[in-house]
């Protein structure tokens, strides 16, 4: 794996583990955005904490990573609700916020899933795809 895409997936790692912390530390923000029809908006702020939190370490082990990237990215899928919540209720509950910033973090979210799905490929702990490897290399022969 190159130096760029090592520090990209360490950067990745760092900011899903401290967001996450930052939900459980700080839940109020989450709480104020958190759409009505979700119950029990607390339970979700602390679940989302913690997936992100555990997504964030997840990606830096090999043998987790691509279901760490794939489950980063499905979060991000279901965070569109709440984006979308906030476009639709701004002038009313949101009106602290500038309707050029929820834009933008709407136009931003499929990037941050490219960026989790980037690191989705499945690697060993020397940084080889699966398809690297030749047959040897896990210790069988192609003879029957």
């Amino acid at each position: 794996m190159s130096r760029l895409k090592i520090a990209g997936l360490y950067l990745q790692a760092l900011f899903y583990v401290f967001a996450g912390i930052n939900h459980l530390w700080h839940p109020q923000p989450y709480l104020g955005i958190m759409p009505p029809y979700f119950g029990e908006p607390a339970f979700w702020v602390a679940f989302t904490g913690y997936c992100e939190s555990a997504g964030g370490l997840g990606l830096i082990a090999p043998r987790t990573r691509s279901l760490s990237a794939w489950g980063i990215a499905a979060m991000l899928l279901g965070y569109f609700t709440v984006h979308i919540h906030m476009l639709v209720h701004q002038a009313d509950l949101y009106p602290h916020i500038p309707l050029w910033a929820l834009w933008a973090r709407l136009a931003f979210q499929p990037v941050l899933i490219a960026w989790a799905l980037f690191y989705s490929r499945p690697t060993y702990a020397d940084g080889a795809k699966p398809e690297d490897r030749r047959p040897a290399e896990f210790g069988k022969s192609q003879r029957s």
